[in-house]
This record gives C-alpha cells, structure tokens and sequence, in this order.
C-alpha cells in the first residue's frame, strides 16, 4: 500500500511514467528534465502565493485608505481604552513618513509610560523617522525606564526631561495629534484630531515643553542660588495649596521623595519651618518667571 502511494506520488510529480513497451510499468524520468519540472513547479506556486499576497496587500491599503479617509472627514475620532489607544498608535507610527513627537507622563509602569511603546519606539527610529520624547523627570530615578530611555538615545532618538508632563501627546507628520480623554487618565483612551488648528495647538504645546526640557544626558543642577526645575515645580504646587501627598502624584515619585526635597530646600534657605521657608522663597524670587530674571 504505501509503495502504491509513493509511486501515485511520484507520478503526480512526474518523476515516473507508464513504459513505453509495458503500460502497466513505471520507468524514472531522467533527472534532468525532472528536477527542471520540480523547478517550474516551484516557481509556478511562488508566482500564485505573490499575486495573492499582492491581493491582500492592494486590499489592505484601499481599507485603510477609506478609514483613513473617514477619519479626516470626521475630524475627530473617539479612542476608546488603552487597547484601542495603542492598536492606533501603532497604526499611525507606521504611516508616519518624518517624525513621531510624544509627551509621556509618569514612570515606567505608567499606561503613558515607556514600556509602553518600546518596540514601536524602536521601529519608528529603524526607519529612519525622528522620534523626540519628553518624559517626566522621575524617569531618572527608575532604573529600569532609565536605561530603556538612554537607549533610545543610543539609536538617535532625541528624549528629555520635565519635572512634571502636562499630560500624555502624541503627534505624527504635522497631521495627526493624539490626546487624552482625560489627562488625568491616559487609560480612558484618546481623541484622535486631524484638523490642522488642533494639530497646530498640540504641537505648539509640545515645543514649549521641549524647549524648557533637560537633554536625557545632562542633570539638573542648582544655579546660583536657585531651585533645580523639579523643585521649582514643588514649590509651585505647595504655593497652589497641594498637599506633599497630591505634590507627590503629580511629579510620579514618593512621599518620602517629596519629604526629602522639602528638607533640602528648607537646609538651603535655613529655615525652621515650612512658613518660613516660603517667607523665603517668595524673598529670594524663586518663584518668578526666569524670563523676568534676567530682563
């Protein structure tokens, strides 16, 4: 039986064929002309398989051509969670034909954070795209995020830092701008805007973050006398009557961080209590603009 089979094989194949002399006899094709046979068959299943994948492919571009074309239509478009959220994001990186510019707030296990996208990241700079992310300054103190942050440096991205993010950004070309539903929470999804005020408004947030921002490279360090800008940002919140608890959620790090920060700032200024450091602080001017400082 399975000689009977290997033989239907082989003849399907057209490695043998009926004798000449005896109907009821296989002979072997000569190698030559069966290898080319074997040959021109495989070539003749390649060519079917690329003509399908070109099918598809034509297909799956009409379809997001017309969705695309439905999203500008519309103007805005509801992202529903972070599945629906980052399955767009990744569709937009890889429509993206010069830049992706993000604004990620949080740590390494926020939902805006960067873990996130760290493939995408990644693709996105193996294209050759420019990629500019700033990401909060409590970055620096996770270990983990940290050294994913300096390595998208390593392949050219451009990142840095804040001590707070506004909220959670993406911008793709000039074209497309993605915000929060609620920038308090970045898991509630997004709206994707196309309009070009929208974009034009998203990105000219993004580029007054950017300029005011430290290189992933350099630290902050005191100058003259003043606050650093994360406890600069500390100061601005207590001012605003946060307590060190909601200070403390709004720059993504601990209590005892913020605790800590307190009492060095209250070492510098020798004060003895939080009341008179902010005597202080409002006496030293490390509360005004910069921009006032050095008019």
């Amino acid at each position: 039986m399975r000689i009977r089979v290997a033989l239907d094989r082989l003849a399907e194949m057209k490695l043998v064929h009926a004798s000449w002399q005896d109907p009821h006899r296989l002979v072997p094709v000569s190698p030559s002309v069966g290898l080319r046979l074997l040959l021109a068959s495989a070539e003749s299943d390649v060519d079917r398989h690329r003509e399908k994948l070109e099918q598809t492919r034509a297909a799956v571009a009409a379809l997001v051509e017309a969705q695309d074309a439905a999203r500008t239509r519309e103007g805005v478009v509801r992202l529903e969670g972070l599945d629906a959220l980052h399955g767009r994001i990744t569709e937009l990186a890889a429509l993206a034909r010069t830049e992706m510019s993000v604004l990620k707030p949080g740590g390494g296990n926020h939902p805006g954070g960067v873990d996130a996208t760290r493939h995408l990241d990644e693709k996105i700079l193996r294209r050759g795209l420019l990629l500019r992310s700033v990401f909060q300054e409590s970055v620096r103190g996770h270990s983990a995020s940290f050294g994913y942050v300096r390595s998208l440096a390593r392949l050219g991205a451009q990142t840095r830092t804040v001590p707070a993010v506004p909220q959670m950004m993406f911008t793709f070309d000039d074209q497309v701008a993605l915000v929060p539903l609620d920038p308090s929470d970045p898991s509630e999804g997004a709206l994707e805007m196309r309009s070009p005020g929208a974009v034009a408004t998203a990105r000219a947030l993004f580029e007054q973050v950017w300029v005011s921002a430290t290189p992933i490279e350099q630290t902050s360090r005191r100058c003259g006398g003043r606050p650093i800008p994360l406890e600069r940002v500390l100061l601005e919140l207590l001012a605003e009557g946060h307590t060190d608890q909601t200070a403390a959620r709004r720059l993504d790090c601990s209590l005892r961080t913020v605790r800590r920060m307190m009492a060095q700032i209250m070492a510098e200024l020798n004060a003895r209590s939080r009341f008179q450091a902010g005597l202080r602080v409002a006496e030293n001017g490390w509360l005004t603009p910069v921009d006032e400082v050095f008019e």
